[in-house]
Formats: structure tokens, sequence, C-alpha cells
């Protein structure tokens, strides 16, 4: 199966990213939209996977702090078209220590560097002249705080995917990351 891990967002930053993509769709932005239920920040894509009581485990052994995210800008890699956050040290190394578990228990997984960032078009083909910034303008200042870790299942219906969670860990108040 193929999985990943992800910190999945409450409502209100859901209704955020989606009036970004009904303003790009507005301002003539075409591609192909990220559903509002798949709208997540991945921490460590795993691909195939066999078993996931491994990771499952891995992801108990690191506790999830609450991280404060905040919205930094968006970005298009290649043809994708992102809502990206701003770093910080807690982010950073959470992940760094989730994926030291991963490897403590010999579970691969893709190693580019960690970019904090949400999908929320791929293929994007945005017309000439359109203002990027004001169409994110209801992201700006967004603030939120995940109330924890999920390990997530990809399965593609009809082409598109679909994820399940498959394990959640809570994220706990004034947790601390080994760096």
């Amino acid at each position: 199966m193929r999985l990943f891990i992800a910190l999945p967002f409450e409502a209100q930053i859901l209704d955020s990213m989606t009036d970004v993509q009904s303003a790009c769709r507005a301002a003539g932005v075409r591609g192909n939209f990220t559903k509002r239920e798949n709208l997540h920040l991945t921490l460590a894509f795993l691909g195939e996977v066999r078993d996931p009581r491994p990771v499952t485990a891995a992801i108990r052994r690191v506790p999830a702090p609450q991280i404060t995210l905040s919205f930094s800008r968006q970005g298009l890699f290649r043809d994708i078209l992102v809502a990206e956050f701003v770093r910080n040290a807690q982010l950073d190394a959470y992940v760094k220590s989730l994926r030291a578990a991963l490897d403590d228990a010999g579970i691969s997984y893709d190693r580019k560097p960690f970019r904090p960032h949400v999908t929320l078009i791929r293929r994007a083909l945005i017309p000439d002249g359109a203002d990027m910034r004001s169409l994110f303008s209801p992201m700006a200042g967004l603030l939120t705080q995940p109330s924890e870790v999920r390990l997530m299942r990809t399965d593609f219906i009809d082409g598109r995917p679909k994820y399940t969670c498959l394990y959640a860990e809570p994220a706990v108040a004034d947790q601390e990351c080994d760096k």
C-alpha cells in the first residue's frame, strides 16, 4: 500500500485553502485542484509499504509536539501551485526525529529535503498577468496548530487519489523534539 505521514488541518484552515482555490479558478487558473479532504502537509512520503505496523510504531516513538504553522507565501514547483509555510525550528526538529525513527526501523522514505507546503493545484496553468499574491489573500496571516500526526494510505479511484487515515497520533503540548 502507498503511504505517507502528514499533518491534517482544521476546517477553518481548509476553508482558507479552498477559498484560494476558488479565487484561482475565478482568475482563470486551470489544472488539477486538490480536493478539500486531501489537503495536508506531508512530513514523510513512504511510497509502497507492505505492513503499516512498523511505521505506526515509529510514529509512536516520536511524540508529536503542538507546532504552530504560519502561512508564508504561494509557491510554484514546476507546475504545482502550493501554499508554503514558514520554516520553524520545532517543525524541522520533529521531522528530523520522525525520519530518524523511520531510519532506525529500516523504513524507506523519500529523502528530499523537507519543505513545508500544501499542494493546491497540480499541472497548474496560470494566465499571464494573474496576481497570485492577491489570489492568496485568504491565507494572509493564517496560523494553525495541527492536533495530530497521521499515517495515510493513498488509493487511486478513477485516476484520482483518495486518502484514508490508518493511524493518528495526538500532538502533545510542550513536547520537545531531539535536534
